[in-house]
């Protein structure tokens, strides 16, 4: 297992730092949306990482905020869904041009608010560069049209405990999605999977979507390649 790198990309205004890790012979890059200022801190995000990084998933955890939108007031980007979205593209885009991750399929990881990024960014850019989308909890009412033009096959998991609000948001997003779909609804579980176990059960659903949808479509060239 290599050392976890911390990077700096490349945005309007500055850049976002990252913590992406990469086995010896990654599965796919798997790209975590929270859609907060703290993304790349946030322990829950970083343990699921640490189980699919173990799958031999590379990941990448990284801030929504450059370090000087972090010290200003930029609490209502948290749900502006067009902001959160072009970030995540900005990333996905360069991680596309990068030696260490160019030939990787990417799959989304996102959460609350962030989940929703992740579904607008994988109607936008296809499924030829989005293999797959994981959502926990996702605030999916701040979507609009983009559940038409989806085709990334979509995973959606809920918990029972959460609000009836978070539920039915869900639920009405599912109905809507077009293309390969799911949805879990994990019993005992609340909105942040604080148990333990159902955490585990959400990273168990996650990591099998992921071995499922986000492979290598293995080339004569790919054969020869040690990332």
């Amino acid at each position: 297992m290599r050392t976890p790198k911390i990077i700096d990309i490349p945005t309007d205004g500055g850049f976002l730092r990252g913590q992406l890790q990469l086995p010896d012979q990654p599965k796919g890059l798997i790209v975590f949306s929270y859609g907060s200022r703290n993304s790349r801190l946030n322990p829950r995000n970083r343990f699921i990482a640490k189980k699919l990084l173990q799958e031999d998933f590379a990941t990448l955890l990284f801030d929504l905020f450059t370090p000087q939108e972090y010290f200003e007031d930029k609490r209502e980007e948290r749900f502006n869904l067009e902001f959160s979205t072009r970030r995540l593209i900005e990333v996905t885009e360069w991680l596309k041009k990068q030696p260490d991750t160019a030939r990787f399929p990417i799959g989304y990881f996102g959460s609350g608010a962030g989940a929703a990024s992740a579904i607008t960014a994988a109607a936008d850019l296809g499924p030829q560069t989005v293999k797959a989308v994981v959502c926990r909890s996702g605030r999916l009412d701040l979507l609009k049209d983009k559940l038409d033009f989806v085709q990334s096959p979509t995973l959606l998991l809920v918990g029972s405990l959460d609000s009836q609000n978070i539920l039915a948001f869900n639920e009405n997003a599912f109905k809507r999605l077009k293309g390969t779909k799911e949805l879990q609804i994990i019993s005992g579980a609340s909105h942040f999977f604080e148990k333990p176990d159902k955490l585990e059960e959400l990273i168990q659903f996650a990591r099998n979507w992921f071995l499922k949808y986000l492979h290598f479509q293995e080339t004569e060239m790919d054969k020869d390649f040690i990332p």
